[in-house]
Order: C-alpha cells, then sequence, then structure tokens
C-alpha cells in the first residue's frame, strides 16, 4: 500500500512538472508566433508600461478594471530585472542570455505575458490547496483526499480549456482567478485577517470579485456555525442554526470579519462616487439584466460535465427516480408539483425571450468563438433559445444534485447559486471567460471527497485527455491560422 502510494505521488509530481513544461514551451511559442500585443492586451501593456515608469497619473479610459494587475506585473517585472541583473553580475557573460536586455524599459510583452504563466502555475497549487482544506471538517483537521488526487484534480482544473489559454496572455484571467482562491484558502483556514488582504486584492484584479470574496467569508462564517459532522434536514434548519450561532458570537464575529465589512464599505464607497463598478469606457459594459446568461453558464457547464461520467450518471438516476415518485404521489402534491414545473418554464421562457439581447462585440467581433456559436445557431434558428430550455433544466438539475450531495452545507449550494446570479445577471456580453471563476468554484465545492482509491480512475484521465486535445487545437487555430480583416489587421480566434 505504501509502494502504491509513493507512486502515485510521485506520478502527481511528474504531471505537475510536465504541465509546467507545455506551459513554458507554449508561451515560448506565443512569443516568437505572436510578438505583438493581441486584442485586449494592447490596452493592457500599454498601462502596465506605463507604471513601469512610474507613470502612475496615466490611465487609459478604455480600461474597465482597476489596477491590481498593473500594480502586480510592475512587481514581477521588477523582480525579474532584479534576478537577470543579479546574474549578469555572478556569472560571466556568456551564461546569462540577453532575453531582458530591455528592462531599462522596466517591462517587456515576454515579461508581462509571463506574469499570467507564473500566475497559472501559481493557481495549481491554489487549486490543490483548496481542494485538500474543502476536504477537511474543521480548519485544523486532517483532509479525506490524499495529496496525490488533489493533485491530480488541481492540474485537470489548470489546464481546463477556457482557463489555461489566458496562461499565454496578458489578461487578468489568471491573476484574478489566484486572488480569489487565495482569499477562499485563507478562509477556510479561518484566517481572516489575511483573508481580507487577499480579497482587497482580488476586487483590485476585477471588480465583480467581490461576490466570490463575499462567497469565500460567508464560506468561513457557515463551516464555523454549521460543522460538516451537524445533520441539517434542511436549508431552513441550517439558516435558523447560523441566526442563532450568529447571535450568541455577535463579538467575536465582528472581530474576525471586521476587515471584510471595511472591504465592503470602501467597495460601496467606490461605487457611489463612481457612479458604478466599472472604471474608465462604460459604453460597452453597462450592467443590465441579462438572466439568459444564467442559463448559458449552466448549458456550457453540461458541456463539461458529461465528460465526468460517474458523477453525471448518477446525478440522472436521481432525477429519473425524483421524476418517477412525483408521477406516483398523490394528486395535491403532483398538483403543486406541476405548477412548480410550468412557473419555471414561463420564467425562463421570459429570460431567452426578453432578457437575451445580444450585445453589439458579440455580433461584431468575429475573434471570438461565440460570434460564431450566436450567429450560426441563435440568430439563425430564433427558436433554439427556447428549444434548449429543457438542455438548461437537466444541466441545473445536474449541477444543482452534485451540491446537494457534497460534503458542504446545503447553505454553500444556495450562496453560490445568488453568487453566479449576481455575477453573471448584470453581465450583458456573452463570453466564456466569465464563467471560469464560477465554474471552478463549482467544480471545487463538488469533487472534495473523492476517494484516495479513486485518482488515478480513467475518468479523470479521459478528461485530462479532451483537455489536452482541445488545448491543441485552439492554439494551433490560434497561432497558425490566423485570418485578415478587411483593414488588413491580422486577427485570430480566441475563447
Amino acid at each position: 500500500m505504501r509502494a502504491h502510494d509513493c507512486t502515485a505521488n510521485m506520478s502527481g509530481w511528474t504531471l505537475v512538472a510536465g504541465y509546467a513544461c507545455v506551459l513554458a514551451v507554449v508561451a515560448s511559442e506565443f512569443g516568437r508566433v505572436v510578438p505583438e500585443p493581441y486584442m485586449d492586451e494592447l490596452f493592457h501593456v500599454r498601462q502596465a508600461q506605463n507604471y513601469c515608469l512610474g507613470r502612475f497619473h496615466i490611465w487609459d479610459d478604455k480600461i474597465t478594471t482597476l489596477p491590481g494587475l498593473y500594480l502586480v506585473a510592475v512587481a514581477v517585472a521588477r523582480l525579474y530585472w532584479l534576478l537577470h541583473s543579479s546574474l549578469r553580475i555572478l556569472l560571466p557573460p556568456s551564461a546569462v542570455t540577453d532575453f531582458a536586455l530591455d528592462m531599462d524599459q522596466h517591462c517587456s510583452l515576454g515579461v508581462l505575458r509571463g506574469t499570467s504563466t507564473l500566475f497559472a502555475l501559481v493557481n495549481v497549487y491554489l487549486l490543490y490547496a483548496v481542494k485538500r482544506q474543502l476536504s477537511c471538517a474543521t480548519p485544523a483537521g486532517r483532509p479525506t483526499i490524499s495529496p496525490s488526487a488533489a493533485r491530480l484534480d488541481a492540474v485537470l482544473l489548470s489546464s481546463w480549456p477556457p482557463l489555461v489559454f489566458f496562461a499565454w496572455l496578458f489578461y487578468t484571467d489568471q491573476l484574478s482567478l489566484a486572488a480569489v482562491l487565495a482569499c477562499w484558502l485563507l478562509c477556510l483556514r479561518d484566517r481572516l485577517w489575511l483573508a481580507a488582504a487577499a480579497a482587497a486584492a482580488a476586487v483590485l484584479m476585477r471588480q465583480t470579485n467581490v461576490v466570490w470574496v463575499a462567497f469565500a467569508a460567508a464560506h468561513a462564517l457557515l463551516r464555523r456555525a454549521l460543522p460538516q459532522s451537524n445533520a441539517s434536514s434542511g436549508w431552513l434548519d441550517e439558516l435558523s442554526l447560523v441566526v442563532r450561532f450568529c447571535w450568541s458570537h455577535l463579538r467575536s464575529l465582528l472581530l474576525d470579519f471586521g476587515p471584510f465589512g471595511l472591504l465592503a464599505v470602501v467597495f460601496g464607497s467606490f461605487v457611489m462616487v463612481n457612479g458604478g463598478i466599472v472604471v474608465g469606457d462604460r459604453t460597452a459594459h453597462a450592467a443590465g439584466f441579462h438572466f439568459a446568461q444564467g442559463l448559458y453558464f449552466v448549458g456550457f457547464s453540461l458541456a463539461w460535465l458529461v465528460l465526468d461520467l460517474g458523477s453525471s450518471a448518477t446525478s440522472a438516476r436521481r432525477l429519473c427516480r425524483q421524476l418517477l415518485a412525483s408521477v406516483r404521489q398523490d394528486r395535491a402534491s403532483a398538483g403543486w408539483s406541476a405548477l412548480l414545473l410550468l412557473l419555471t418554464l414561463a420564467a425562463a421562457v421570459v429570460a431567452v425571450d426578453r432578457f437575451s439581447e445580444p450585445h453589439p462585440y458579440l455580433l461584431a467581433d468575429n475573434r471570438h468563438y461565440t460570434f460564431y456559436l450566436w450567429k450560426n445557431f441563435f440568430a439563425r434558428w430564433p427558436l433554439v433559445k427556447r428549444a434548449l430550455l429543457p438542455v438548461y433544466g437537466f444541466a441545473f438539475w445536474i449541477m444543482h444534485d452534485q451540491l446537494r450531495h457534497s460534503q458542504q452545507p446545503r447553505l454553500v449550494a444556495a450562496a453560490f447559486w445568488l453568487c453566479t446570479a449576481a455575477v453573471l445577471w448584470p453581465a450583458p456580453l456573452v463570453e466564456f471567460r466569465y464563467y471560469i471563476v464560477p465554474w471552478l468554484v463549482f467544480r471545487l465545492l463538488t469533487t472534495n471527497n473523492t476517494p484516495a482509491s479513486g485518482c488515478w480512475s480513467l475518468t479523470v484521465w479521459v478528461q485530462l485527455i479532451v483537455y489536452a486535445s482541445m488545448n491543441a487545437v485552439i492554439v494551433f487555430v490560434f497561432l497558425y491560422r490566423p485570418f485578415r480583416w478587411p483593414s488588413g489587421e491580422t486577427a485570430r480566434f480566441m475563447w
């Protein structure tokens, strides 16, 4: 048994090392084939280079997020410059490459993209640590999942195609995710003051992260009030226990969670003074009521959940049993179930008919896969939006069923759906990057009880192979199959 554990542990580290090598090789190829800033990188790189030169008073109005990305990039660039300068002093000139000779300008595109690559590796550790911590009954408890299983799943989640692609571009996604995961991890470990500092960093990366740091703080509170040994019969019972716990521990909770309250006050003040959460150009990022976005998210999630054959099949069987039980129940109960189903269906129809207006960017920017999805399906056949409602319903059931049967309190599942709605419903643009954090939060919550004996299961390896194949195709198309706009500008396909 010990020999098996040692072999699995070594294989896990080999997989992490292989993943790091792949990130480095692809990053080098991105630098060779796409040596100029691409799309939003143009604004991000220019802003970061201004900060590197100490021009903190300059701000590009095309940027809609707070400056957290650029502050971290400046710190990484200065550390890299310091390391490179030290090597040039300590080693012979022939032993040190001239890769960063342009650091007299403080930041190069390669260094800035390397920041995203670096944090993609940081996220492997953070996903691993969060997954292990979620399996603990208490902040100081012993994880029930083995290190090798957690390590494998961390690599799997890190290599998720909509996420890993942005490890090779200077975008906010990898750094933003790292800050959210760090905040969540520290909350799970009950280090709330440090968690609040990570929460502030997360909000500086992307304003909507305020929702996810609130989720992390709420999760920490629920783990205090509802230990996993507490068998609660429903979410109302859990809510009653939480209210009583908060009342009886009010002073200590105010002290422990005070920094989060301060962050909420500061962020609320910023929103009031700024007139909204968006900085810079607000014309294309005005919040609205895009209720269909939530349906798109669960449908998009289902496409990945089908790869997890074991969990999805189990949830589907439970759905069939519940439907049969509904048919066999008494008329009054069956009538209420039918009424609830009809009301839900009516709300979904209103969402896709009245609250699914496509964003102008979605209709005009043919560099994103969502453009072709909308153009070739939703725009060509309007009834597709309604025809997919059963698929959305099935997807929601699968996801909610997996949340209900996780080791977490039911209020955690409720908090997840509330936070997902708070982030996605106001977002006017359909973009898969918006789904990264909610998807990973869901996966971490629902796979934290994976047994150590199943860490090398066929299902996990199938997902890894599919992810790797998709990433290879997407990167190949982006790098080697560009096209030209009528203006002559080179365009590339991406998420």
